[in-house]
């Protein structure tokens, strides 16, 4: 084969948008060999994927079926019939594709020896950070090859590297002040309606990086005759998929090319505590509850992306009990994910 143990390395496995990356590619020849050269090649890209089954409804004459008229059935009758498709959506985006050569041999020939070349490339300021969800991600690589001449494949290692997004929740200073929102609801039928169950909640502040704490106190004024069987706080992760192309049809005799704009959300709790709950007639201040922030929670709002979107909220419910429970009382407060906290005020106060 002639060429032995090739590896690449990255002299660091994360790097943030703007920083060098930087690393080394060593192969071991134990024959000489015919080679262009040793490349190495940095990508990343965005990649959004996922299917839709479809059912189209379309009209059939029975008089057209071989045999004749069905018994029991005469004149021109319509006879629906469903047509299912598969449609694929799929859209990318590019945002690094360098190559470029370490090593040129003069002589076009590779020499037996130990080889082992640095490598460093600048990555742009404008890049998402690394991603992986249900129906798209972002992913980088580095990839280095020695190039052989003719027809031999060239000897090739890929290596993925985390790219960490620098969202500094200093830039929006606002939401380091606690937020409040007040909302009620009715229980009951039509003219029927009991009066309200009251629900004020309070968040410390709105924007937290990974591993800070959600605060989060609440007052309940249960004015109607319905039991609240419990409360519960949770954060949420919303996650938006975008798609400019739809570019496979299964299932349809002469499928055809078309261009649509096609989402799909994914969402879920990825923190929850449970509450007491009120009785009827009561009013009551919930004790506080505290949702931490989970460590691989990627930043709100994929900068630079235009397929992959990411949002959070915190989600406050009253469960009523008995056949109530279906109407649940629910309330919404929008929160940042950042990566850079808010600076001490109190530290730099004193400083």
């Amino acid at each position: 084969m002639g060429i032995e143990k090739l590896v690449v390395t990255l002299d660091n496995p994360v790097y943030q948008p703007g920083q060098v990356l930087s690393g080394h590619i060593s192969f071991t020849i134990n024959k000489a060999i015919d080679s262009d050269g040793v490349f190495i090649k940095v990508s990343g890209k965005a990649e959004t994927q996922w299917k839709e089954r479809h059912y189209n409804r379309n009209n059939r004459n029975r008089s057209g079926h071989v045999g004749g008229h069905r018994h029991g059935h005469h004149g021109n009758h319509g006879n629906h019939q469903r047509q299912a498709q598969t449609l694929v959506y799929h859209s990318k985006e590019v945002y690094i594709k360098e190559k470029w050569a370490v090593f040129t041999p003069p002589n076009g020939k590779i020499e037996p020896d130990n080889y082992n070349f640095p490598f460093t490339f600048q990555l742009p300021v404008n890049l998402p950070g690394s991603f992986n969800g249900a129906h798209g991600k972002i992913e980088y690589h580095v990839k280095g090859h020695v190039h052989r001449s003719g027809l031999c494949l060239a000897t090739k290692q890929k290596l993925p590297f985390t790219l960490a997004p620098i969202r500094d929740l200093n830039k929006t200073p606002e939401k380091q002040e606690p937020v409040t929102q007040k909302r009620e609801k009715k229980f009951g039928m039509l003219f029927w309606k009991r009066k309200p169950v009251v629900a004020t909640v309070k968040l410390n502040k709105q924007g937290f990086v990974y591993g800070e704490s959600v605060m989060i106190s609440a007052e309940i004024d249960n004015k109607s005759g319905v039991n609240m069987a419990h409360t519960r706080v949770s954060l949420w992760k919303t996650v938006t998929f975008s798609a400019d192309e739809k570019r496979a049809k299964i299932g349809v005799m002469n499928p055809t090319q078309t261009t649509v704009y096609g989402s799909r959300t994914c969402t879920g709790a990825i923190a929850k505590t449970r509450l007491d709950g009120v009785a009827k007639g009561n009013k009551v201040e919930l004790p506080a509850a505290c949702l931490e922030v989970p460590i691989d929670t990627p930043a709100s709002t994929m900068e630079h992306c235009n397929l992959i979107d990411v949002a959070y909220t915190i989600q406050f419910e009253a469960v009523p009990s008995g056949l109530h429970r279906l109407f649940k009382f629910v309330m919404i407060i929008p929160i940042d994910i950042g990566s850079v906290p808010f600076k001490d005020v109190s530290i730099n106060a004193t400083e």
